[in-house]
């Protein structure tokens, strides 16, 4: 039923967890046909992280100067880092 669905292009028809567990099984899971309900995975919502409390333009200046301490630059969930920033930062981790 997997291959038929995926060659016709109605892969749609069946869920993720239904399409592993019909190649997992040797034998026919979904007895019900193509009339049975299709209910989407429910997934418990994850928190967004906390904003990233970086320094752009201090860490910027230390990469600039080649500052020892620095070991690492996380600039992961900073919002709104200006373009020339961010290539400012690229040039000095070049050199």
């Amino acid at each position: 039923l997997c291959d038929i669905a995926a060659i016709l292009g109605m892969h749609t028809l069946m869920s993720n967890q239904q399409y592993y567990e019909a190649l997992a099984s040797s034998t026919i899971v979904n007895k019900q046909g193509l009339n049975s309900v299709i209910q989407c995975t429910q997934y418990k919502p994850v928190p967004d992280e906390e904003p990233n409390a970086t320094d752009v333009e201090e860490t910027l200046t230390r990469v600039k100067r080649n500052d020892p301490d620095l070991v690492e630059v996380n600039l992961n969930n900073i919002k709104n880092i200006p373009v020339p920033t961010l290539k400012a930062y690229a040039e000095a981790l070049m050199k």
